[in-house]
């Protein structure tokens, strides 16, 4: 019997839409599906038959109806009012002034007549630069000369009260004197800033990211998957009962815990060091080292909670930052300027209630944009050894007492009911160790965040030397030789230069350092046991003149999470953990 249907092949967008999410659907990047549709004579005939082998029908391809498709050379353009883009225009979470442009071209060979534009939005979104309706539009011709219609959203405000939603969608309409229409949809979000000051401590967590993979020998690779760390901060709001802030955060709180946040990083703010006058694009501070203000990012010129701007960052020097539009008023030398981050809440505060009337709101703010602008670091002024950081700055204790392991990978096989077995494909065992720093001003702050973001985390080894002597030598050493007569601490029976503990940083009484490695060890006696490095001294060392002697081990941070607490202003601490490791290249 006859039908009409027919397979016709629909595509499937491969790039995620720009739809708003409460309409967006999900994007299928398998081949394209079949369907079918009725379609005037396309005919098929054929049976299937449970069981047996599926045969293809024969297919009869007929004429296509002109509604499906055009055959005309450029028929799907001439004739027709287009409004580009053609898909809805996203504002994105925005919190400096932003503005998309629209294009309203005529492609009908006749001039058309444009009578009215509706806009359904315009509490949110002012439409500006359409002409004196009504107005014409030659054929084959844009709206304007200048080819665009640049659409505005009111500017967001920065203290509560102010006129606009937190976010909004619409409509804008293009209607000519034939009846045609041309449409284009937009959404947005405004971004509130959150002027208040974490009080206390601010903990600001980089996160990075390393795949490690370790043999059971203990060689191991890294691979990073993350170039630039995620970055979050913690710390608490304290806010009085009956106070106006308190109440716009619970608002905020209750309706926009999902939505971005423009968070001031009061912790490393500059200050203006001569007076910025209206419409400036450039700002003079008193130093801009480990503010960590970013080129296309935003910073805040906060005079007061009714004066302010947030602009957008294009360029950054040593005592200057410099903006993408003028400032919208003068502001006096002294006044705080402060980079922002774009920021949510992964979760509500926690809140403690005090009986003096006042709240604690514990947040944890994790910041959107914390790869727009972000360097990769440097070791520069950082010590080396064999092409390595050498981390020989002092080993802060910033917990007491510090932790230390000694760990070898062991596999055990325990019956439960017999004897246990253990074993290890590892020749050594792993020493982990706490890394303290401490940091007392904006260079030293800005030299270790250097340091964490050019180590990548966990991905990068490095060099550490002992935070303690770990060979006691005995006997001087003699020029042209390479015998090292240390105390027998049962190194050349336990160990026997094994990497690990095989390279040794002798340091003198004048400051100066010799560098070796043990190639081989034996015992003397009792008292003394002999090693033999790699290369003879170079003079005669008395044993007077030997301040320490100690192992250089290759590390690496055992974790991708660093926590610096930052309590002043180019102050802060971090404690992270290290642990030995095996390139498979060292």
């Amino acid at each position: 019997m006859a039908s009409f249907l027919a397979a016709i092949p629909v595509v499937e967008p491969t790039k995620p839409s720009p739809l708003p999410d409460k309409v967006r659907g999900r994007i299928s990047t398998r081949p394209p599906k079949l369907f079918a549709i009725p379609v005037p004579g396309v005919t098929f005939s054929g049976r299937f038959q449970k069981g047996a082998p599926v045969t293809p029908p024969p297919i009869v391809v007929g004429a296509l109806p002109a509604a499906l498709i055009d055959s005309t050379p450029g028929g799907d353009w001439f004739g027709k009012i287009h409004v580009l883009p053609r898909s809805p225009i996203d504002f994105g979470s925005f919190v400096t002034p932003t503005s998309e442009t629209v294009e309203v071209f005529n492609s009908h060979d006749e001039e058309q007549v444009l009578v009215a534009v509706v806009n359904t939005d315009e509490f949110d979104v002012n439409v500006v630069g359409v002409p004196t309706l009504p107005a014409s539009l030659l054929p084959h011709s844009s709206l304007l000369a200048s080819g665009s219609v640049p659409f505005v959203p009111v500017l967001p405000t920065l203290v509560p009260g102010e006129a606009g939603a937190a976010s909004f969608s619409g409509t804008v309409t293009f209607t000519f004197a034939s009846g045609e229409e041309g449409a284009v949809t937009l959404f947005g979000e405004r971004v509130p800033v959150v002027l208040a000051e974490l009080e206390g401590s601010v903990i600001e967590v980089l996160e990075f990211g390393t795949s490690v993979m370790r043999s059971p020998a203990g060689p191991e690779q890294r691979l990073g998957f993350r170039r630039h760390p995620r970055q979050s901060f913690e710390g608490h709001y304290t806010l009085l009962l009956d106070s106006r802030e308190r109440r716009t955060w619970s608002n905020l709180v209750f309706g926009r815990q999902t939505g971005t946040l423009a968070l001031p990083l009061w912790h490393v703010a500059s200050k203006l060091t001569a007076a910025a006058s209206a419409g400036a694009t450039t700002v003079t501070v008193t130093t801009t080292v480990a503010a960590d203000y970013r080129v296309g990012g935003r910073a805040l010129v906060f005079g007061s909670e009714l004066d302010f701007d947030v602009v957008d960052v294009t360029g950054v020097t040593a005592t200057t930052v410099t903006f993408a539009a003028g400032l919208s008023a003068s502001y006096p030398a002294g006044t705080l300027v402060a980079p922002i981050r774009l920021a949510r809440l992964p979760q509500g505060p926690s809140i403690a209630r005090f009986p003096d009337g006042a709240e604690r709101h514990a947040v944890l703010l994790e910041v959107t944009d914390a790869a727009v602008g972000a360097s990769d670091g440097t070791l520069s002024g950082w010590s080396t050894f064999r092409g390595k950081l050498l981390l020989d700055a002092p080993n802060v204790m910033v917990s007491n007492p510090s932790r230390q392991s000694v760990n070898q990978p062991l596999v055990r096989i325990d019956s439960l009911s017999g004897e246990v077995f253990q074993r290890t494909d590892a020749t050594r065992s792993d020493h982990g160790f706490a890394v303290g720093f401490v940091t007392r001003n904006r260079s030293e702050l800005q030299a270790l965040r250097d340091l964490l973001l050019a180590l990548g985390g966990s991905r990068v080894s490095f060099w550490a030397p002992a935070r303690q002597d770990d060979l006691v030598v005995t006997q001087d050493l003699a020029s042209g030789t390479t015998s090292l007569i240390v105390e027998n601490d049962g190194y050349a029976q336990y160990v026997g230069a094994r990497v690990g503990r095989a390279v040794v940083r002798i340091t003198f009484t004048d400051t100066t350092v010799l560098d070796r490695d043990i190639v081989a060890a034996a015992v003397i006696d009792e008292e003394e046991e002999e090693l033999a490095v790699d290369i003879a001294w170079p003079e005669n060392r008395t044993v007077a003149e030997i301040a320490s002697v100690r192992f250089l081990e290759l590390v690496r941070f055992d974790s991708d999470s660093f926590r610096i607490e930052h309590f002043g202003v180019g102050q802060a601490r971090l404690e992270a953990a290290a642990i030995a490791c095996r390139d498979v290249e060292a």
